[in-house]
């Protein structure tokens, strides 16, 4: 996108991570995107974050137990631990960051056709 050139190449990563957390929030906006046919690489960092948060959600629940007795800053730090090892969660994670590199490489592409004149 045009107001993209010339920014920080973090900027860029950052503006895409804000707009596929917003898409995994609106469930409308998010199932048109998944009922498209072809999953563009917004969709996917949003299927991402919500296969995380799932995965997330699933450890505290099956953990319930024993996490309810640790004080709070020791219960996020165990959580943390263990979605680290989650497999749902690497590979939602893996997914998510596929997808990002996929998305920046798409906009350099589209960046550099518009520059040659394409």
């Amino acid at each position: 996108k045009p107001q993209y050139f010339g920014s920080d190449y973090e900027d860029i990563g950052t503006e895409m991570k804000n707009f596929a957390l917003s898409l995994s929030l609106d469930d409308a906006e998010y199932e048109k995107c998944q009922a498209r046919g072809y999953v563009r690489w917004y969709s996917r960092m949003a299927q991402s974050i919500r296969w995380y948060k799932k995965g997330v959600e699933d450890v505290e629940k099956t953990h319930a137990l024993t996490l309810s007795i640790l004080p709070q800053e020791l219960k996020e730090k165990v959580i943390e631990q263990i979605v680290s090892t989650d497999p749902v969660c690497q590979m939602a994670a893996r997914n998510y960051y596929e997808a990002l590199e996929e998305g920046r490489k798409d906009m350099l592409r589209n960046a550099l056709q518009k520059m040659r004149g394409e």
